[in-house]
């Protein structure tokens, strides 16, 4: 009787425990924080917000961009305008990204222009004021894919790479909007998708990851200097690619692997040097035509097992691989209650938002019209809206931007053109906020938490040396530390 009796009051302080991180003063998240509206700013689709401290003031911004009226705007932390652009910066498929490209000190805005004032160009303006800084020059063809933004050759200047609608991959001096040189032996990229920047081979230098268009199944790497490295095509030779990639160490050997999906659902794993490490089409199976397309393939490790997992969001549906290929879970449209999931043209999010360790899935769902929330297991944990209007294909982004301990999510509502603020849990400190898409300027995709599979990848010797370093800064009395 006392053995039952303690199970039944473990059991009442594990649900008053679940009850406390997912509530503060007696209010349940998701909440509102605020919601932003502009008479000027009147339609969010097929983007996503980014989160940036552009001011120096310790707390968050937003930076958004709108399609009918073609705007950029940004917004200060409790949601008042900022600053809006007041020429016409037309961000139809692009998204906007943050970085100080031009190396002054102060963020920048970047994004690819379909037909505004600086039409089929990749633009570049002030983080803090929204003036413009310069433009990559009329490439021929709207420039609709996302940038990514790096370092690509360690020569101490910032690189923009995107595609236009005519496949060819743009390297623009990050100082100037200068173009340095352009891949065009493939065609290669798409609208809505981002080129993929990462250290392929461990020389220090940033190869290109892009999606290939000549061929079924294609993805093309590509050298610093623009030339290409290899070009991989699938055995399967099934499909179009319309999705960026995600990259990861995922088998721990100390080399990145590329993940991606053709638009009917089948999932590949290429080695660094361009090799099929394996091909997953179990989907074809259950539900033909899931159709992901102009999404982000994302990863990371879920369920904190040191193992990374793999989400493939879709048109249909949505998707979640082991490292070695095995499907865990699918949701699609065609499917009934909670399981009913369609992203449409929207993109996934990664991110702990109930402080338990493990990461959560965040989406806009088309065929429902809310932004929902689940576990690594799949399970719905919530799905929300404002009052009666829909969320469509817009894309939502989370930090903690005002720095009160609790996690905020950004997202804007095509159907009442407004931006929300929207609380949706504690903060945990050791897991990192997704504020950009595919979670970095690189957009690999990877949502890294410094998992233990970063440090298998490493001799011995090494990792050894890290444990002595780290004991000899917290203690640096103790006996051999002196000559570390």
């Amino acid at each position: 009787m006392n053995k039952l009796k303690s199970v039944f009051i473990i059991s009442i302080m594990l649900v008053s425990m679940f009850f406390v991180l997912n509530t503060v003063y007696g209010q349940a998240y998701p909440r509102i924080q605020w919601d932003f509206y502009d008479s000027d700013i009147t339609s969010f689709r097929y983007h996503q917000p980014t989160l940036a401290d552009i001011d120096k003031d310790g707390k968050m911004e937003v930076i958004h961009a709108e399609e009918n009226d073609d705007i950029v705007f940004c917004l200060e932390t409790d949601g008042a305008l900022k600053w809006k652009t007041t020429f016409i910066a037309d961000v139809y498929e692009s998204t906007v990204k943050v970085a100080d490209v031009d190396g002054d000190g102060w963020l920048d805005v970047v994004y690819g222009d379909e037909d505004g004032d600086y039409e089929n160009s990749i633009v570049c303006i002030s983080g803090q004021t929204g003036a413009f800084k310069w433009s990559s020059g009329n490439s021929g063809s709207d420039m609709d894919s996302i940038p990514s933004i790096g370092d690509i050759n360690n020569d101490g200047i910032v690189e923009v790479l995107a595609t236009n609608d005519d496949y060819i991959l743009f390297c623009i001096d990050g100082r100037n909007g200068n173009e340095l040189w352009r891949y065009d032996d493939r065609s290669v990229g798409n609208g809505m998708v981002a080129p993929v920047l990462v250290d392929v081979d461990g020389d220090g230098q940033l190869e290109i990851i892009v999606i290939g268009q000549d061929n079924y199944d294609e993805i093309v790497c590509i050298e610093t200097n623009g030339s290409e490295k290899w070009h991989f095509t699938g055995s399967k030779d099934y499909g179009a690619i319309y999705v960026t990639p995600t990259v990861a160490d995922f088998d721990g050997d100390g080399r990145p692997e590329i993940v991606f999906s053709n638009e009917y659902g089948i999932i590949y794993m290429v080695e660094h040097d361009g090799k099929e490490k394996w091909v997953n089409d179990d989907i074809l199976s259950i539900y033909v035509g899931i159709y992901p397309a102009y999404q982000n393939v994302v990863s990371g490790d879920l369920d904190n097992d040191r193992d990374i997992e793999i989400v493939v969001p879709a048109y249909y549906g949505l998707m979640v691989f082991d490292h070695r290929g095995n499907l865990l879970w699918q949701k699609n449209d065609g499917l009934s209650g909670n399981d009913e999931v369609g992203l449409g043209y929207s993109y996934v999010t990664l991110c702990d938002i109930n402080n338990d360790n493990k990461v959560e899935i965040l989406y806009n769902n088309y065929n429902t019209g809310k932004i929902e929330a689940r576990d690594y297991l799949g399970n719905l944990l919530w799905a929300w809206k404002p009052d009666d209007y829909d969320f469509e294909c817009d894309s939502v982004s989370v930090a903690d931007i005002d720095n009160d301990g609790i996690l905020e999510m950004v997202v804007g509502n095509y159907y009442n053109s407004k931006v929300y603020c929207v609380e949706v849990g504690p903060v945990n400190r050791n897991y990192p906020v997704w504020t950009t898409h595919s979670f970095d300027n690189y957009n690999t995709g990877f949502y890294n938490k410094g998992t233990v599979r970063i440090v298998k990848s490493l001799p011995i010797d090494r990792f050894l040396n890290i444990l002595e370093e780290a004991r000899c800064k917290k203690h640096p009395g103790a006996e051999g530390c002196e000559a570390i």
